[in-house]
């Protein structure tokens, strides 16, 4: 089953703010490459999202993440035909509190 991929505002916002931050500090190609290359971590969360990232159930009921790279967590849920990207956080952040607090 493939499942289609949903990205709430946050996780929309989390991608805006990537990409200003990308832009700023290594310029349009870098940008273009570096976000083509979180789409594609993104897609294949379509495909076996049961069977990569990591259960974070403790933090949120459902909740789960995958890294990407050395720098990015992807937090998701499956949702019955979908998954729903919910932030996309750097791993230096305090992205625990942050889950725990809202998600």
């Amino acid at each position: 089953m493939k499942y289609r991929i949903a990205r709430t505002k946050r996780a929309r916002s989390d991608l805006v703010a990537i990409a200003r931050y990308t832009l700023a500090t290594w310029g349009p190609d870098q940008t273009r490459d570096y976000l083509a290359e979180l789409d594609k971590t993104i897609a294949k969360l379509g495909q076996l999202p049961l069977s990569v990232g990591l259960d974070r159930a403790k933090l949120k009921p459902g909740l789960r993440s995958v890294l990407h790279g050395k720098e990015y967590i992807i937090f998701y849920r499956v949702r019955g035909d979908y998954v729903e990207i919910i932030r996309i956080l750097r791993q230096r952040q305090d992205w625990m509190r942050r889950m725990k607090a809202r998600g």
